[in-house]
């Protein structure tokens, strides 16, 4: 098997980071996708905005955007 080139080698390493970024933001974006659907299940059973923002740390004008 030939050596790879140094673009070869520079390719091949900014594909792995790149894969792993992508890998990194879809946990972000899973982790943030179910904490707003755990809230809209909070707010569908009754629990008032600022309840839910106590509870949980997060900003009460972000609750609102995702229940609205």
């Amino acid at each position: 098997m030939r050596e790879l080139s140094n673009f070869e080698k520079l390719l091949l390493k900014t594909r792995r980071q790149n894969a792993k970024r992508a890998k990194r933001e879809g946990r972000k974006e899973g982790r943030k996708e179910e904490r707003n659907g755990i809230i809209k299940v909070l707010f569908k059973n009754n629990m008032s905005a600022e309840e839910i923002s106590e509870k949980t740390g997060i900003k009460l004008s972000e609750i609102l955007k995702i229940v609205n």
